[in-house]
């Protein structure tokens, strides 16, 4: 960076005049930090750019895109954690990141050059970038995934309309209603399981599954079944834990949630995250 835009970017924070981001010849003018925030957001989900893109290609070559996708998800999201568990300024992430080899849908390339260049940015807007970016990936991949699912049978292709295939490529809403009951903090919630049946868990926007099968209790997530042993295992990204979500967006805690089985058909969870975690009012008593 120049004295000149170092000079200007100080004036601009002296007077208030907001935050200005470069995005190629566009010029892009923020009130506050607040604004910026609300922004990157916006960009993750996945685009009708990333849609018009990809329809017409064949399964083969859209499960090439779905492979460096996947690739290149593992690889920010691993940077990430790295510095999240080491406490290092995410700032050094960028020096790891190709911008060339990015997506250019929802001008992700231009808006990480442009947050990783402004060095006066505050570190929690660039891990929020960073995460929306994640995030952004991670919804592009349900998008191809459902467009190789209908690349497969073409006869059903006809029949979608863009919108629904872009519902595909929208994160994850957290569930809402009377039938999720919230955890409370630091308290132990008593949970009674039943043979055969499986809880579902809200852990932040990560669904977790918990029940008893053949008398052991285990918890599901995205495919895996872990088993649970008598005493505490504690959810979490972090590498420290008994069960790693190490798929789990980073709203997720390091330490998210604890789940202590009494043998039999008693589990008491508490929630240790920032973010919450809720259960299925249904089959808990």
């Amino acid at each position: 960076m120049g004295l000149r835009t170092v000079i200007q970017s100080k004036v601009g924070r002296i007077f208030n005049k907001g935050i200005e981001l470069p995005l190629g010849a566009e010029q892009l003018h923020f009130e506050n930090e607040e604004e910026l925030a609300a922004f990157l957001r916006s960009r993750a989900s996945a685009a009708a750019e990333t849609l018009a893109a990809f329809k017409g290609m064949t399964a083969a070559r859209l499960e090439r895109h779905l492979a460096r996708n996947e690739q290149l998800h593992k690889q920010v999201l691993g940077l990430l954690l790295q510095a999240t568990e080491s406490g290092s300024p995410v700032a050094e992430v960028w020096r790891e990141l190709d911008i060339s080899q990015l997506p250019d849908e929802h001008q992700w390339p231009a808006i990480l050059f442009a947050v990783g260049a402004n060095t006066e940015l505050d570190e929690s807007l660039r891990r929020l970038a960073l995460e929306c970016f994640v995030d952004f990936l991670r919804a592009r991949k349900s998008l191809i995934v459902r467009l190789i699912e209908l690349a497969r049978e073409p006869q059903q292709t006809a029949e979608i309309r863009d919108a629904d295939v872009l519902a595909a490529g929208k994160p994850a809403r957290q569930p809402e209603g009377p039938a999720f009951q919230p955890l409370p903090k630091d308290k132990d919630f008593e949970l009674r399981l039943r043979e055969g049946e499986f809880v579902t868990l809200q852990l932040a926007r990560w669904k977790v599954e918990i029940g008893l099968n053949k008398g052991i209790a285990e918890v599901r997530e995205q495919g895996e079944t872990h088993v649970l042993r008598v005493g505490e295992t504690v959810l979490g990204r972090s590498s420290q834990c008994g069960i790693v979500l190490s798929r789990a967006p980073l709203d997720v805690s390091r330490k998210h949630l604890s789940v202590t089985w009494l043998g039999g058909d008693r589990v008491l969870l508490r929630d240790l995250s920032s973010k919450g975690t809720k259960v299925l009012q249904r089959k808990a008593s």
